[in-house]
Order: structure tokens, then sequence, then C-alpha cells
């Protein structure tokens, strides 16, 4: 039996987010939560550890350390670099270590807004028309002739809701510009793109092509309304726990939630997503489902997506770590 070491950089070592001066946030994961998985790993039968970090991934590669008879899982969203999500794979791939979840390249594209959307061309999946923005964009009326007014300014490569608030839906060229020109100050790369109205929808997986062991659709509420004409589930909702979810038949009908389904299968075997992903959308009140990005490492806490799945369908915290691990063993 593989002895399994679980990745993971803390919560509590990293700066918080600030929204208006306010502290609002910090999506590592908490101690509190991996000392959970390590507890419920070790319940199940596998034996498991705290390895650490990116830091202690680095430093056995610098030492050349070897680790045939372990499994590494990734609970990390790497540190606070551009493109962070890509660091446990790559030194993974250095240390040439059995891993969970998926490899570098894919990792990287998942964590790109922009070239994930791309990537899904030849799959018929809709996705918003946008732009690519960076500093040496110049930012001419024609870019903006290409969307249909109201837009979303976003960051590119952040996950968790980074950068995003109200004051990134805009009506008017005037409004993106003083968007974009903030984001720039802090993000390397700016998404804008035609806002969506509808639900808000997103689609843990587990597993992998043709051994699916688990496909919720969940949708968030977070204003009054279901349906969001201009809402936003920002930094600052998202830190504020100022949502609520709906597990998918509370709203959908089996055929829509088979349709999101299968379109999450669709889009993680096109990309190359293994073991786990989370797939955000926004639903139409016709039905469309338009893709709006993909996470390589999403959550798993009794607090996340994970547990509410688990109180719905009334299956244990260790069932579904139960599903990832046999997802990852499959593999090897």
């Amino acid at each position: 039996m593989f002895q399994i070491e679980l990745v993971c950089d803390f919560r509590e070592s990293f700066p918080s987010k600030f929204v208006d001066c306010v502290e609002v946030f910090n999506d590592h994961p908490k101690k509190d939560s991996v000392l959970e998985i390590l507890d419920a790993i070790n319940e199940i039968g596998y034996p498991c550890n705290i390895f650490g970090g990116v830091p202690e991934l680095l430093k056995a590669s610098q030492n050349n350390n070897r680790y045939e008879d372990k499994i590494f899982i990734n609970l990390s969203d790497g540190l606070n670099q551009s493109y962070s999500r890509v660091q446990v794979p790559m030194l993974c791939e250095i240390l040439k270590v059995k891993y969970s979840g998926s490899p570098p390249f894919v990792a990287a594209l998942m964590n790109n807004k922009h070239y994930s959307k791309l990537a899904l061309n030849d799959l018929n999946v809709l996705i918003p028309a946008g732009l690519l923005i960076n500093k040496h964009t110049q930012l001419k009326t024609e870019l903006f002739n290409r969307l249909k007014f109201p837009i979303i300014v976003k960051p590119n490569t952040e996950g968790s809701s980074l950068g995003i608030t109200l004051k990134s839906v805009c009506d008017t060229i005037e409004e993106a510009h003083l968007q974009i020109e903030n984001l720039l100050a802090e993000f390397e790369e700016i998404l804008i793109e035609e806002y969506i109205a509808g639900y808000d929808v997103t689609n843990l997986v587990i597993g992998n092509k043709d051994d699916i062991k688990l496909n919720e659709v969940i949708v968030i509420q977070t204003h009054q309304g279901l349906i969001n004409y201009r809402e936003v589930f920002g930094i600052y909702e998202k830190a504020n726990k100022l949502s609520t979810r709906l597990i998918g038949e509370e709203v959908f009908s089996s055929e829509q939630i088979t349709k999101i389904q299968l379109t999450s299968e669709k889009i993680a075997a096109h990309i190359g997503a293994r073991d786990i992903c989370r797939i955000d959308y926004r639903v139409t009140n016709s039905g469309d489902i338009y893709f709006l990005e993909i996470n390589s490492v999403p959550r798993i806490s009794t607090s996340s997506e994970v547990g509410f799945i688990c109180s719905k369908r009334n299956i244990s915290f260790k069932d579904v770590l139960q599903y990832y691990i046999e997802s990852v063993l499959s593999r090897f």
C-alpha cells in the first residue's frame, strides 16, 4: 500500500486580501481543514502524513530525495506568484513522484480563464465573448465595439473571486477603462468579457474519463434572486459567506442537470483534467450553458462544496475522499 503524503500550504502562512481597506479573504486551505482530511484518510485505512507545501517540495528536489512508495495528494494553491497552481505539479514532476491532479501544462491552462476558453473551441461549448488585456494593450474604442455591454472586468489568472467586486460590471467604455486601470496595478492580465445574465452554477467532478465517481451540480445564490442580472459572486461575498448553496434539482430539471454534467465531463476530458476539477458556469434563463472557468484544485473540506454535497446526498466526508483517492490510485 502506498503512503499518502498531503501537500498543502496553510492559510495561516499567508497575508489576507483587502477590499476597501477591510481584511476580507485568504483562500488557502486552513490547517484545521487539512488535519480533518488527514484524520479521515487514516480512518479509511490509508497511512497518511502531512508532507508540507511548496517550500518542502523545493527542498526535497534540491536534495534529490526519492519517494517511490508514496503518493502525493495536492491540496495546495501554491504560493502567491502568477500561475501558482502549477507549482506543485511541476515540482512533483521534477521529483518523479506519483501525485494527484492535473499535470503542469493542464494546470497552467486551467489557471488561465482566456486560454482555457480558447481550448474549448472544438467542443461547441458556449463561452462569453471576451478580450485579453495586459499593460501593453492599447485600449482603443474599436476593441470594445466587439462586445455587448454590460461587460465584466476581472483578473485572468486568479481564482477565488480575487479582483471581482460589484464595480467589475461596467456599462460604459469609461467605466471599463477605470476598472482595467485599477486591476492592472495589481494583476498582469485582465479579462474583459460580456456579462451573461443567469444562474451561478458550479459543478464538482471527481474521477477520470470513463470512470466518473462524483458529478454534482450546485447553484449559488448570492443575492435575493436566483438569476443574476448584474450581480457578482465577488471576493467580499465569498469571504463573508454571503451566498446560499442549492443542489441542482432544487432549481433545474433533471434534463438540464444532465446536460450540465455531460458538458463538464466533456470539458474535463478535452482539457486533460485528472482526478478532480470544479467548473463554473452561467446558465441563462433559457437554459444556455456558458463556460466561465475551471479549477484544478477545488477546496476539499466539510465547509466547502464537498461538505454541502455530503449533507444533501447523505454520504460521508470519508466517502468523498475515498472516491478521490481511488481515482488517483487507478492511474498507477
